[in-house]
């Protein structure tokens, strides 16, 4: 009776949610068509409605928008686009202000209360762009605080939702304490910031390309081969769900400029989802020594506060629903270890063949449960034989469909399907040099990374594969260098407690952190081989292993010795503030 209480309160709170997403999402005006000026034909022709990319190369291309107003307010409107609006007419007249206006993907906001009438309204921009695509993006700017306040209420009711969830199916295990609960919401507050004022091609890898293949889902409900579009070769799962979020939406609330907004609320909420599994991972995890509430808390905040994992709570893209589903499958294996409980083992299956269906790279999840059921001695040879058979055929099962439909079928010839449409600029050779060099003065130079920047020294995989733990694979302002020196210097000594934690854990006849410490190896072994069959610099960024976080934050606490124990929190809460005031300061 008590789950079934449990599993009821969570679905009120998933509607609720799903309601605060409704009044988060709505629009005063809406854009009706976009048409585009096409100088081979002499003349405009139909495009898609923005955000979209308008052009591909530099130059100057002309776009007009069609937007219906439909109440009378303070009409401002928020622009992003790249490079400059050189010229602006609104309604056949000429925009008032000051032009060129130029963004480089930072928000420039309009007040057009003077311009727009309702009913109809004609847009005309003009773009230049001097390099590399040019993006239109326009949104109706209601009221922030409002907004604010309706999306940290989805992000309240949807972690309340889960909360149930979790009650209902692991009781009082994962039990959340007072402080935990606070650390919680200051993280839902931080993420619900964050999501409002970034737009999906800041901090966000091919995000017009993972919104083209959801469009596409959402209007032919087929899969489009893996050549289709930028991001298409990938899995369906998180692209379908996004699909099905805005077709729900689309029935409310038809307008296509926010369909982004539904798919970012998507990514915010896998966000908090993988806070909630964070902690069930930290109370699961089994220490040498016991650690007290303080260290778990630590432990919580290194994780929830790392720019590089909160920057996903506002991309359209497969990271957030990948993560969610790696932590699952981590989870399920450290309890499995620790417990021998088949259910574990059979979730750990679930959520394996599951996340084949979002990136291939849980891959290394899989191959490291099938090396600790290996190594499970206390399980008979022949059991273990059969749990892994089954295994592998529930994955083959649930996921090697779309596999053999992309490689037998239509013939793609990479995992990443992209690889080789990759500009050669962002090549990084396979040499000596470029895998083993790492200057920490260098580092401490340029702080933060560039696909297209020798001057980052992006060719060098460990520096770059460093940065991007805390910074991504992007470029951010530099009057945030201080707090990002204290994280590089920190994290660097946070490294070096690892490492030494890590060799001892292995060296441990109790076994005790053998899935800990096997994540990460084979996580860094197979980042290696990735980088050196894709040599190219994307192929360095540390989000294809971000769920490695999380036994490095177990790995740095695996030390006995108190003294030790208590330089490694002290170094823990130093790289979190840093990283809250680096987040603040975006």
């Amino acid at each position: 009776m008590k789950s079934i209480k449990n599993v009821s309160i969570a679905i009120v709170y998933l509607l609720l949610s799903a309601v605060c997403l409704q009044f988060y999402a709505s629009t005063w005006f809406t854009v009706s068509k976009c048409l585009k000026y096409v100088a081979e034909n002499g003349g405009y022709e139909k495009f898609d409605v923005p955000p979209v990319n308008i052009s591909h190369h530099p130059g100057v291309d002309t776009v007009k928008l069609f937007l219906n107003v439909k109440r009378k307010e303070r009409q401002r409107v928020g622009l992003y686009f790249d490079d400059c609006i050189t010229s602006f007419t609104i309604n056949g007249e000429d925009y008032p202000g000051t032009l060129p206006l130029c963004s480089f993907y930072k928000r420039v906001d309009l007040d057009l209360s003077g311009q727009l009438r309702l009913g109809e309204n004609v847009l005309s921009i003009t773009l230049e762009n001097k390099e590399y695509s040019s993006h239109l993006s326009i949104l109706p700017l209601e009221n922030e605080s409002r907004q604010f306040a309706f999306l940290v209420l989805i992000g309240l009711t949807f972690f309340l939702s889960l909360s149930s969830f979790f009650k209902a199916f692991a009781g009082d295990d994962y039990r959340l304490h007072l402080s935990t609960l606070l650390i919680m919401l200051a993280m839902i507050v931080l993420r619900s910031t964050y999501v409002l004022k970034t737009d999906i091609n800041i901090r966000g890898a091919d995000a017009m390309g993972h919104l083209e293949y959801v469009r596409y889902l959402y209007e032919h409900w087929t899969l489009p081969g893996f050549d289709h579009g930028w991001q298409t070769y990938h899995p369906p799962i998180y692209h379908a769900l996004a699909a099905g979020l805005v077709g729900l939406y689309s029935y409310f609330s038809p307008t296509a400029i926010t369909h982004h907004l539904i798919i970012q609320a998507f990514s915010f909420c896998m966000s908090i989802f993988c806070l909630l599994l964070v902690w069930a991972c930290i109370e699961s995890s089994k220490f040498q020594a016991p650690i007290r509430l303080f260290h778990k808390n630590v432990f919580l905040l290194f994780v929830a506060t790392n720019p590089a994992v909160v920057f996903m709570s506002a991309q359209v893209g497969t990271d957030s629903l990948f993560l969610t589903f790696c932590l699952t499958i981590y989870l399920s294996l450290i309890v499995w270890w620790g417990s021998e409980s088949l259910r574990w083992w059979y979730s750990f299956s679930l959520a394996s063949a599951m996340s084949l269906l979002v990136r291939f790279n849980s891959v290394v999840l899989i191959a490291t449960g099938f090396c600790l059921m290996f190594l499970k001695c206390s399980v008979s040879l022949s059991k273990r034989l059969v749990l892994l058979c089954q295994s592998a055929a529930l994955m083959v099962v649930l996921s090697g469909w779309f596999y053999v439909v992309r490689f037998v079928y239509e013939g793609q010839s990479h995992i990443v399907g992209n690889v080789h449409h990759l500009a050669q600029i962002a090549s990084a050779p396979n040499t000596l040099a470029n895998f083993t060099t790492f200057n920490f003065w260098k580092v401490l130079e340029t702080l933060y990374n560039s696909t297209w920047d020798d001057t980052y020294r992006r060719h060098y995989f460990p520096e770059v594969l460093y940065k991007s733990f805390f910074f991504g694979e992007f470029t951010h302002d530099i009057a945030m260098r201080w707090p990002a020196v204290v994280l590089l210097c920190s994290g660097l000594v946070l490294l070096a407690f690892i490492v030494w934690n890590m060799f001892y854990a292995l060296l441990d006849e109790k076994r005790t952190a053998y899935p800990e410490a096997l994540v990460l190896l084979l996580s860094f072994a197979a980042i290696v081989c990735f980088r050196y069959l894709s040599p190219y610099v994307p192929s360095q960024n540390f989000r294809y292993i971000a769920f490695a976080i999380v036994p490095m934050g177990y790995m740095a606490l695996a030390n006995s010795y108190a003294v030790m124990r208590l330089a490694t929190c002290a170094t823990m809460c130093i790289i979190s503030l840093a990283s809250a005031v680096f987040l603040c300061a975006l």
